[in-house]
């Protein structure tokens, strides 16, 4: 059974031979079910044929704001499909790549977009462990935030922006670590501490990015500033227990129960 549903992979031989094992990979470790309703679209950016497919399939599927409908034209930005993301609303996993990374970075994209997609769908049981795994590894001075942000995750409807930011935190730094720990790093176990993955990197971006006011925005500046310096023990365990749950075997198995087909992604190779 196929599981993600491929709308678009770039048309270079070699690049969309790479894409399709790394996808084929990720679909080995997640269950099928928590992959239910994923679409992704991958293309070579800097291969202008690829670029237009993309733009078309942007535009059919709906996503206003990203291009221009009239005649398919760029907006004076970049349109967001331009870079690795995951839509949330539409359940689209956006993989742009080039021949000029290292396979193991296409995997790295692959993995860290449909994670996202598995974050996003993670029962209420587990969400409420990750955060209040959080309020002990963070302490008390932001622990409020995290408390009130608590109260907000089970609404629906608009919500301050401060727990946008909070939010997207959250699914950040738990995609991050599973995206490090177990399909980068290989581990069974949680043992790569935080703040040697992407999770430091993501947090002094956000913390530079912070309004100066209200002061919610002075809380969320020291959460951020702890993510950069802190090992999250308790938040290691937490993502650790939800990610178990959504597997079918960890990325280390699979590619031990595979190596003629798997050990390509983690080589190091260069496309070019």
């Amino acid at each position: 059974m196929v599981a993600i549903n491929v709308l678009y992979l770039p048309r270079d031989d070699r690049l969309r031979m790479i894409l399709r094992v790394a996808i084929d990979f990720v679909e080995e470790v997640y269950r099928d079910d928590v992959l239910s309703g994923l679409r992704l679209v991958s293309f070579n950016d800097i291969d202008s044929f690829d670029v237009e497919q993309a733009k078309y399939i942007a535009v059919k599927e709906g996503f206003t704001g990203e291009v221009e409908h009239r005649g398919c034209t760029y907006k004076p930005r970049l349109p967001r499909f331009s870079w690795p993301h995951y839509d949330y609303d539409r359940r689209y996993a956006w993989v742009p790549v080039t021949k000029y990374l290292k396979i193991p970075k296409i995997l790295d994209i692959v993995a860290h977009e449909v994670t996202h997609h598995v974050v996003s769908g993670l029962p209420r049981e587990d969400v409420s462990a990750i955060i209040n795994a959080l309020r002990v590894d963070l302490g008390a001075d932001v622990e409020e935030a995290l408390v009130r942000y608590a109260r907000y995750a089970s609404m629906s409807g608009k919500v301050p922006k401060w727990v946008s930011y909070l939010r997207d935190t959250i699914e950040e730094i738990t995609t991050t670590y599973i995206s490090h720990n177990y399909f980068a790093n290989l581990e069974r176990e949680p043992r790569t501490p935080t703040q040697l993955t992407g999770i430091r990197n993501f947090a002094v971006s956000m913390r530079f990015a912070m309004p100066s006011h209200p002061p919610i925005y002075r809380v969320l500046e020291k959460l951020y500033y702890k993510l950069e310096l802190q090992d999250l023990a308790n938040f290691r365990g937490a993502v650790h227990g939800a990610f178990a749950k959504t597997i079918k075997r960890f990325p280390v198995d699979v590619l031990e129960s595979n190596r003629a087909k798997y050990e390509i992604l983690y080589r190091g190779e260069r496309m070019i």
